[in-house]
């Protein structure tokens, strides 16, 4: 860290554009200089290392949304007493794939995880319904004709039809015969 009273010289450096980088990073990791831009005038966008940047803020952006979700579940991120070194430009390009990939997963995870709870939500409600109404139809049929008695039902409660058959316990003469059980889930529709 340096401060206001400490000596301090105004040095400009000229750099070959291969070695830039390496020498900005090992500058900046020792903490005793203070960069001044010489061409404020220049917009950002019109830099050269603007993709740079941007690729930086995208990264930032990426980390903040997976730390948001790592402290949603209560997992406890260590802290770093310094901080690391600025990788490569080859690593840099290495990490930026690997946090858009763990990005894309984890927002596949959090929809598909949102999705099982509407789900649950879902078929709780529906178990709920059966509970409370217990509308159920018991006959015999063929087993030939249980799929169109099935479409029969759905098509008559307009789809609100939670349907199941099982087949009798006991030994009938004709082989053939099934016990339907028919549940429904009341609602204004049907109503």
């Amino acid at each position: 860290m340096v401060f206001r009273s400490e000596e301090m010289c105004l040095a400009q450096l000229f750099l070959q554009s291969g070695s830039e980088y390496d020498c900005i990073s090992e500058l900046g990791e020792q903490g005793l200089v203070e960069f001044r831009d010489l061409n404020p005038s220049v917009s950002s966008f019109q830099r050269r290392f603007v993709s740079e940047i941007k690729r930086c803020e995208e990264m930032e952006r990426i980390l903040g949304y997976l730390l948001r979700e790592i402290q949603k579940i209560n997992i406890s991120v260590p802290e770093e007493d310094e901080s690391p070194l600025a990788p490569p430009p080859r690593q840099v390009l290495e990490i930026m794939e690997q946090l858009q990939r763990l990005e894309m997963e984890l927002s596949e995870v959090t929809r598909n995880k949102e999705k099982l709870q509407r789900n649950l939500l879902e078929l709780t409600e529906y178990t709920h319904m059966l509970k409370i109404t217990r509308t159920f139809i018991h006959s015999r049929s063929r087993r030939v004709k249980v799929e169109a008695f099935e479409r029969m039902l759905w098509r008559v409660c307009k789809g609100y039809t939670i349907f199941s058959y099982a087949e009798v316990d006991e030994n009938l003469a004709d082989l053939d015969t099934v016990s339907m059980i028919a549940y429904f889930r009341m609602s204004r529709e049907i109503l």
